[in-house]
């Protein structure tokens, strides 16, 4: 017996099955009412994600100009470079750990 993928979470079910745990149904091709509910509410307001990147930017500045006054222009330009560095990094794992618990 062969295995179909969740077009919604990818996660691999028996061909026979009606519904994945996700909530999508294959025999109508959407999501449950209570699905669509949750996915909803998972998905509006502030996340922690939203927290987290507007208190670096409040705090970038403050911390770039002690850098600036104790180091100079040319070490905050390298210590600039190197944040958004680690924070693409950052951004790179994050979404990497999201896909994979989709699965």
């Amino acid at each position: 017996m062969t295995d179909k993928r969740c077009p919604k979470c990818g996660m691999s079910v028996e061909e026979t099955a009606q519904k994945c745990e996700c909530g999508f149904d294959f025999t109508t091709c959407t999501l449950t009412k209570e699905e669509m509910e949750k996915e909803a509410k998972k998905n509006s307001g502030i996340g922690l994600r939203h927290v987290v990147f507007f208190l670096v930017v409040f705090a970038a500045g403050p911390m770039m100009k002690a850098f600036i006054d104790s180091f100079g222009y040319g070490a905050a330009l390298c210590a600039l470079a190197v944040l958004l560095i680690v924070a693409a990094v950052l951004w790179v794992i994050v979404r990497a750990v999201e896909r994979k618990h989709k699965k």
